[in-house]
């Protein structure tokens, strides 16, 4: 099967100005030339290099790899319309049900539980109401499972029945949770962990509220005046971020998801709209404003060793006036992948998980296509899905690897059960 990839991609007419290659049903159209080095160096090592997790080849999933090798070439020209669905035939199943790996993880579907607060911690600590609302959603067959964005240090509480990550006395209940999840089936799961940075109260932290910049936050209303971090205390909460994962990892977790998004304080770094820092961590470029998160992911890293799964969620762009863009979620993106981020989970800046004026399925898809065009670690993107054909249009047209279902399923927790039937 190897030799006919590397037929279909070097297969070209004189011209090299296109080439036309059918395999099986697929048939790919491309304006660019590839060489057999281009294949040898790039398609090979990335898919069939038994040290690379995320496209080991089987061949049972031929069609899953060979859709991920056209998505990938049509960065640089098109594909024919139909082309993906035509691929699809090849693998004989939907993208939806097929497995995907994260570093070395293997997850049985592509259907994600984002995190999304259900406020029902008591005093940080995991319920058992909690461990059974987890369990009942893994019992559909969800594929991953990200829990809950939970705080690694009191200074960034977001909320009083969050879940805490900030105490190893937390680790019975975290580790509780992990093995409700687990008993229910192949369904693996992640631990998200965060800082709330200005996007909370100082009744709910205990103390004055920090941020990038002395800026109020723009997704607050009333909100009050933070004050900026020194260099020193940013170097501390990087240390907190893996001290959150080692728990994380210690209490039975698949994987740590690094909290970059909706305006909490990693992405008040990355946001022009509040970092007007003029240090190492400041506005004046991508790179600044991104250091502190990179930072983050590679203490948590350096922590929890080269096989253990690290997700970022990346609020890419703020969709704002003045704010990040989809350029600048590219660029960070790439930074990310480069720094051994496994997966990058998609969604909103300082407009949080919503974006104004836009209902449509899959809204933050324009930034998530672009990411997913960048990088060859999988793409989650969330937003609006609320049938398993959604899942499966925003798969096929090449939005994301993996399709996040917050709200349909928060309701219904036998969603996944229902879209994979």
């Amino acid at each position: 099967m190897r030799g006919h990839l590397i037929e279909l991609f070097t297969t070209h007419d004189a011209t090299g100005n296109k080439f036309f290659q059918t395999f099986g049903e697929c048939q790919i159209r491309d304006a660019f030339q590839l060489s057999l080095e281009l294949v040898e160096a790039d398609l090979a090592c990335r898919m069939y290099g038994p040290e690379e997790p995320n496209f080991p080849f089987a061949a049972e999933k031929i069609g899953c790899i060979f859709q991920r090798a056209v998505v990938r070439c049509g960065v640089h020209g098109g594909i024919v319309p139909g082309g993906l669905a035509h691929v699809n035939a090849i693998g004989g199943k939907m993208l939806l049900t097929q497995a995907i790996r994260v570093r070395r993880l293997s997850i049985a579907n592509r259907i994600v539980m984002p995190p999304m607060a259900t406020h029902s911690a008591q005093d940080g600590h995991v319920t058992s109401d909690l461990c059974a609302y987890y369990r009942a959603r893994a019992e559909a067959g969800t594929g991953l499972i990200i829990t809950e964005h939970s705080y690694i240090h009191m200074s960034g509480r977001a909320d009083p029945q969050q879940v805490s990550v900030a105490d190893d006395v937390m680790l019975p209940g975290l580790g509780q949770l992990a093995s409700s999840i687990h008993a229910a089936g192949t369904t693996k799961v992640f631990a998200q962990i965060n800082h709330a940075g200005s996007q909370t109260k100082p009744d709910i932290t205990g103390g004055e509220l920090l941020s990038a910049s002395a800026v109020p936050h723009p997704a607050v209303a009333d909100a009050a005046m933070p004050r900026p971090l020194s260099e020193t205390e940013i170097a501390s909460i990087v240390s907190l971020f893996a001290d959150a994962a080692v728990r994380v990892r210690t209490a039975g977790f698949d994987g740590v998801e690094i909290h970059a998004a909706h305006g909490y304080l990693l992405n008040q770094f990355y946001s022009p709209l509040t970092n007007r820092r003029t240090d190492a961590y400041g506005a004046g470029s991508l790179e600044n404003r991104l250091r502190f998160l990179l930072e983050a992911l590679a203490a948590v890293r350096a922590v929890v060793g080269d096989a253990y799964p690290v997700a970022v969620r990346l609020g890419g762009a703020d969709y704002m006036e003045g704010g990040s863009t989809i350029d600048d979620s590219v660029a960070a993106a790439r930074l990310l992948e480069d720094a051994g981020a496994d997966l990058l989970d998609i969604s909103g800046g300082m407009c949080r998980y919503t974006r104004r004026g836009h209902s449509e399925v899959g809204w933050f898809a324009d930034m998530s296509t672009a990411i997913k065009q960048a990088v060859s670690i999988p793409v989650l993107l969330t937003g609006g899905v609320k049938t398993g054909e959604q899942a499966e249009e925003l798969l096929q047209r090449g939005a994301a690897d993996m399709i996040g279902v917050g709200r349909a399923m928060m309701h219904d927790a036998a969603w996944t059960l229902k879209a994979l039937s």
